[in-house]
């Protein structure tokens, strides 16, 4: 990539990226990220305003897959 002082972050972002509920179970996520060949859920409440992120190898690290 070279020098990213001068990269917009438009350029480089998921414009679309998944999400998932707060309230959704582990296993739903595992699939999710399994069927949408992705590593990251980014978590929403009810309002769809973000609250934090999932990674896979959180998932693995709590022994869900």
């Amino acid at each position: 990539m070279g020098d990213i002082r001068h990269v917009c972050i438009a350029d480089v972002m998921t414009p679309n990226p998944k999400t998932i509920a707060k309230e959704a179970l582990a296993a739903e996520a595992a699939h999710i990220l399994d069927k949408s060949l992705c590593n990251q859920l980014l978590i929403v409440d009810t309002d769809q305003r973000l609250i934090g992120a999932l990674h896979l190898h959180d998932l693995m690290s709590a022994k869900v897959i």
